[in-house]
């Protein structure tokens, strides 16, 4: 008996350690077996300028997408043209074509060829700031900015600097501001070479990773920033006084002709690519010299998935549109629409209903704002002229009205209780927003200064926009010369 209880006691513990050892083993990853996820991409930045950009012509090489983020690993090979990064720590780099540049970190790079022009523009406290560990004791990046090349190491003191590495590998650094200390990369395997550089000087490191040896301060060879192309005058003032009412985002559509791509102006990076027929370069409201881009029906312009245009508050939309004659179904100005397939019950556009088209409009032709399966809003009591430049905003004041203005007046009120359906949205410029079968509802006409804003603009500053272009004496209100070559694009313009 005594035997039989012995037994069954050490049988009983050995189960329980068997069932804890097994639990143990199934909670405790295995730091060993094999896994099919791909490493998460870390980014470190983001480009923020293109130039001209011609990529190499390596088959191998795959050119990152305009104003894409910017991965740690990841190399840019430039054949020629200038492109901006920016990283998140404050320090913005233009690359100069030829050149081959890695990204090797949060803080740095590797120059292999070519020019670059490195400028640290953020304190370390506002870099501290923007971290998501702002503790005072957590380490923050040190240097903020380093550049490797095959023969040196240049490290930022909070400076700007540029750096060249020739083909047969030497580096030259030229200091335009501040300070910076360069070693040789054999300071790497011990050495304990280096030295301080001021601002107007310059040093050469030799592909035998030798001395240093001074040489002229050249700080013409190096671009400090990218020149956007020049703008006539009506133009720049107009882009000067939207973005003063800080926009979401804002594309002029003014790009040169066999353009596809479109810049969104307002610094949020919302750019759009042509898909189709759109012509850019065509005819703009501003001037006898401003530009707009012409959609054929066929093509509109792809902003992509935009969560922020998801709006649940007040917001703006405003365009210049010129409509042509012989519109039979709907067509679309802007429009953020859900994105999956059979999904499409959340989102906002403003489109322009010809005749007869839908029951909405009362068979009359007009402007009408929709809510994504909550409500059509026709402003079916204003005639929107057409084969002229009209200016057009419409209001929206979440869960209160919807206003229309034409030209800068307030022209009709729809005063209605909707809210939209906010859900992660395409943006479309001419055509319905969707990742299949577009372009749907296309636009057939020109568009120009199509802007969004994140807040019910006022009727004064819709108003100034317009006037803007259209009374010389409001630019000499708001400190600008009213010149004759002023007062002359002013009358030549031919909205009413």
């Amino acid at each position: 008996m005594v035997a039989t209880v012995i037994m069954g006691v050490m049988l009983l513990v050995f189960w329980a350690m068997k069932v804890t050892h097994q639990q143990h083993i199934a909670e405790a990853p295995s730091q060993s077996a094999p896994s099919d996820a791909r490493p998460e991409m870390v980014f470190v930045g983001r480009i923020t300028g293109m130039l001209a950009v011609q990529w190499s012509d390596d088959p191998h090489y795959l050119p990152p997408p305009d104003f894409a983020h910017v991965p740690l690993d990841r190399k840019y090979i430039l054949s020629s043209g200038l492109m901006e990064i920016t990283y998140d720590s404050g320090a913005k780099v233009i690359l100069q074509g030829p050149c081959t540049y890695d990204v090797e970190s949060e803080t740095g790079g590797y120059l292999a060829l070519g020019k670059l022009t490195a400028k640290v523009e953020k304190e370390r406290s506002e870099v501290r700031s923007q971290r998501s560990d702002p503790s005072p004791l957590s380490p923050l990046p040190s240097p903020l900015f380093s550049v490797r090349t095959p023969t040196a190491v240049v490290t930022d003191l909070g400076t700007e600097f540029g750096v060249e590495v020739s083909e047969e590998g030497a580096t030259e650094v030229h200091v335009l501001q501040g300070e910076v200390v360069s070693r040789p990369r054999s300071a790497e395997d011990g050495g304990d070479k280096s030295v301080r550089v001021k601002a107007g000087h310059a040093v050469r490191i030799g592909p035998d990773r030798g001395e240093f040896a001074p040489v002229d301060f050249a700080a013409t060879g190096f671009v400090r920033q990218l020149q956007a192309p020049s703008e006539p005058d009506a133009d720049a003032d107009y882009i000067r006084v939207v973005l003063a009412d800080k926009p979401l985002a804002y594309w002029p559509l003014n790009e040169p002709a066999r353009s596809r791509r479109f810049a969104d102006r307002s610094g949020n990076g919302f750019h759009g690519w042509a898909m189709g027929g759109v012509l850019a370069g065509q005819p703009g409201p501003l001037s006898s010299e401003s530009l707009s881009a012409a959609m054929d029906g066929k093509g509109y312009i792809d902003v992509g998935r935009q969560e922020q245009f998801a709006f649940a508050d007040d917001f703006t939309v405003e365009a210049w549109i010129w409509l042509d004659v012989g519109a039979t179904d709907i067509e679309r100005i802007i429009s953020a629409d859900a994105i999956e397939r059979d999904t499409t019950v959340a989102g906002w556009s403003l489109q322009y209903v010809p005749e007869n088209a839908p029951p909405a409009s009362a068979g009359r032709p007009c402007l009408q704002f929709t809510l994504y399966n909550v409500r059509d809003l026709a402003f079916d009591g204003v005639a929107v002229p057409t084969q002229q430049w009209v200016h057009v905003a419409v209001v929206y004041h979440a869960g209160k009205a919807v206003h229309l203005f034409l030209n800068g007046r307030r022209q009709a009120s729809l005063v209605e209780n909707l809210m939209p359906k906010a859900r992660p949205v395409w943006v479309a410029i001419g055509s319905t927003a969707c990742d299949f079968d577009c372009p749907y509802h296309p636009y057939c006409g020109r568009l120009a200064h199509v802007a969004v804003y994140p807040y019910a603009l006022s009727e004064e500053r819709i108003e100034r926009h317009y006037r803007q272009v259209n009374a010389p004496e409001e630019r000499a209100s708001g400190n600008q010369e009213s010149t004759p070559q002023n007062r002359k694009e002013g009358a030549a313009m031919n909205g009413p």
